[in-house]
């Protein structure tokens, strides 16, 4: 029975990992087209960066952009930012100063479509888009070698021509937050909503859904069937070979709202070998009957040479994750008691503490 009642305690609480590589394959997400192919719809005055004027040491370029989601439908508001220099850092964050090197900042419509004209000085030869919005590929580099560029972002089968792709989710990291034995990603409220929310939320998509009830069906013991997710070796710690950037999306839940969730790191060839080897516990849901389906947080990796947070997780570092049964405890804090990890060497036998789910 307590078997049982750990599975619940884990499994019904099911969550997506969308990893984006900082440095990744070239993205297959994209098509180009060249000059000379006509069906460019009217592009509007407003969307001209410089008008009918004159400039010789400028170059005109036409953009049509396209933002499809994985059925090929249209993706209304997504924001894209059009630059004629290397907006990101080394981490994939913003430089600074860098506005003074974007040439577009728009919404796709209902169709999922921008239409601009851009007139950056000619030395400039790339133009580096970075699509924000959770689902479509995060970063784009094309050359500036044709006047009219027709763009599609996303999509089933569109084909890879010279882009590269890198990660860029958050701009700004959080500051390093910890009080009550855990590490804060952001502000929380007192009754548990969270302040560092991605936006928009991610689109789940329906097939997605279907996969995860086919591995957990309603009303069926897991143990009985799936013991190989109860084997005490099963470690679902996620162990990265290359440097990567990591968005977590919520999916569902069939546990209390007062539960907790939340993440910790080590080195891979360095694990920790009890629970009190774990020193830098950081919540991602304090109160999970807080959140829903599709609500998106972005993790940042704890530097623990300078205290201080990246959003790139390095090569070498795992990641486990942790609940806290009936964690939340109202006025921003979470007891310290009753963790099971994902890591089933690390869990403790599990206290016979009843949940209390009144709404506070």
């Amino acid at each position: 029975m307590k078997a049982l009642k750990l599975s619940k305690l884990w499994f019904l609480l099911v969550v997506t990992i969308l990893i984006v590589g900082c440095v990744s394959e070239l993205s297959d997400k994209f098509r180009l087209q060249h000059e000379g192919e006509e069906n460019f719809d009217e592009i509007p005055a407003e969307n001209s960066k410089y008008g009918d004027f004159d400039f010789e040491t400028v170059k005109e370029y036409r953009i049509q952009l396209r933002a499809l989601d994985l059925n090929d439908a249209p993706l209304q508001g997504a924001n894209v930012r059009l630059y004629v220099s290397n907006p990101l850092d080394e981490n994939g964050n913003l430089k600074d100063n860098i506005d003074r090197y974007q040439v577009f900042n728009g919404m796709t419509d209902a169709n999922g479509r921008l239409i601009s004209i851009i007139n950056p000085a000619a030395t400039y030869d790339s133009l580096y888009i970075l699509p924000n919005y959770i689902g479509l590929p995060s970063y784009y580099v094309i050359p500036l070698d044709h006047s009219n560029i027709d763009l599609v972002i996303g999509g089933a089968q569109n084909v890879s021509q010279g882009i590269q792709s890198g990660e860029v989710r958050s701009f700004t990291t959080p500051s390093v937050d910890y009080h009550d034995g855990y590490y804060w990603l952001g502000s929380v409220t007192n009754n548990g909503n969270i302040g560092y929310l991605e936006s928009p939320d991610f689109s789940i998509e329906s097939g997605f859904i279907q996969d995860i009830n086919n591995m957990f069906p309603s009303g069926q013991s897991i143990p009985n069937n799936k013991p190989e997710l109860m084997d005490i070796n099963t470690d679902g710690s996620l162990h990265l070979t290359e440097a990567t950037g990591i968005d977590l999306t919520f999916v569902s839940d069939n546990v209390s709202s007062k539960h907790s969730f939340g993440y910790y790191t080590y080195p891979t060839n360095s694990p920790p070998s009890s629970a009190n080897d774990v020193t830098n516990k950081t919540l991602i849901f304090p109160r999970l009957g807080k959140i829903s389906a599709g609500n998106t947080v972005k993790i940042y990796y704890l530097d623990p040479a300078t205290n201080q947070y990246t959003a790139t997780f390095p090569t070498g570092v795992s990641v486990g994750w942790f609940m806290i049964k009936t964690g939340w405890n109202k006025f921003n804090k979470v007891k310290n008691s009753n963790i099971f990890f994902s890591n089933h060497k690390l869990n403790q036998q599990a206290s016979s503490n009843t949940d209390d789910d009144d709404d506070d």
